[in-house]
């Protein structure tokens, strides 16, 4: 009896290994395939293709003592190049300022990017040392309201990009097997297609689910995401520093006269309609300032700044509800470099 249960038994382990073989063999193909960021051999850069930014981060290696002022630069679209000249014109004022001082800014800020981004991208850079990581965050938020209360999740998972992400940063064994986050991917795409009401799709809101951005579900998520982001910031015994979210907006504003006034220029604009109800998303970036201004006195490594109501407004200085123009970067830029200066400046 011994003889055939070890057969059956030796018969089944080989079974068993050679399915995990072709299963990681098959895992390691598609998302090399799939993702430009991975090869067959190694798959543990898959991350890149979500947050590319982190690559040149990575490579610079930013840490303490190495004779530069490292600053983070945290946030959506309006930090980004391609929106605005914020970066250059911070980069500009601060090397004006401090010409002696070596300083070097690390965006990884990036388009449609909210405090979930950032509070990864912090997880994923907390082996490096800034001396000052700067958070800007308030309006990519609000696209996430946009859904029912049983379709929200705190986690932004009911965006499938939080739910591939979460399937690549917290997976076991990441250096030793693809089955599961090629798992994650496959099956992600198949519950979409199945039932697709289940996600917040990429572009407009749902046909009616605009009307669900009245409720604000989003504060706790957003406070929550500060903190982590806060935690990694202590852990690195450094600062930080949380403007509150700028915006302008016509007080008879409409889709209509949006468009009428989009192509005056070849600047980039953006309707309001990307992110929700205009009337929405004011109230959203309200109750995610006021998460902000919460903080002032709460720790004295994270310096809160009122920057909206210290921003002038108007088309002199926005493009569309949030992103700057040239005028608008640059006094934009001037009103951050003047809260450096002042944590620069510390005795």
């Amino acid at each position: 009896m011994r003889k055939p249960f070890l057969l059956h038994l030796s018969a089944y382990t080989i079974i068993f290994f050679i399915v995990i073989i072709i299963a990681e063999v098959g895992s390691r193909v598609f998302l090399s395939q799939k993702f430009s960021s991975t090869s067959f051999f190694d798959t543990t850069e898959l991350i890149y293709n979500y947050y590319p930014s982190l690559r040149k981060v990575h490579e610079s290696k930013p840490t303490r003592g190495n004779g530069v002022l490292d600053i983070l630069l945290l946030g959506g679209s309006v930090l980004h190049p391609n929106n605005g000249e914020v970066e250059e014109e911070l980069r500009y004022q601060l090397k004006e300022k401090y010409p002696e001082k070596n300083i070097k800014l690390h965006n990884v800020a990036a388009p449609a990017h909210n405090s979930r981004d950032s509070k990864w991208k912090m997880d994923l850079l907390k082996d490096h040392h800034f001396d000052l990581v700067i958070f800007y965050h308030g309006i990519n938020e609000a696209r996430a309201n946009n859904c029912s209360k049983e379709v929200f999740k705190e986690d932004y998972t009911h965006f499938k990009w939080y739910s591939e992400i979460e399937g690549i940063v917290q997976r076991p064994l990441a250096k030793w097997t693809a089955i599961p986050v090629a798992y994650n991917y496959l099956s992600l795409n198949i519950h979409q297609r199945i039932f697709p009401r289940d996600f917040i799709p990429k572009e407009l809101p749902y046909k009616g689910w605009s009307d669900y951005g009245n409720e604000i579900k989003t504060v706790k998520s957003f406070k929550d995401n500060i903190n982590a982001i806060q935690e990694q910031v202590n852990k690195m015994e450094t600062k930080l520093l949380i403007p509150t979210f700028t915006y302008w907006l016509e007080k008879d504003y409409s889709f209509e006269k949006f468009k009428e006034r989009e192509k005056r220029d070849e600047r980039p604009r953006m309707p309001v309609k990307i992110w929700g109800k205009h009337e929405n998303v004011v109230k959203a970036i309200a109750f995610h300032n006021q998460v902000i201004l919460d903080k002032v006195d709460e720790n004295e490594d994270v310096i809160v700044t009122d920057l909206h109501a210290k921003m002038p407004k108007g088309e002199l200085y926005f493009d569309d509800i949030c992103h700057l123009s040239k005028q608008g970067s640059k006094e934009f830029a001037r009103l951050l470099t003047l809260e450096i200066e002042k944590i620069i400046e510390q005795p």
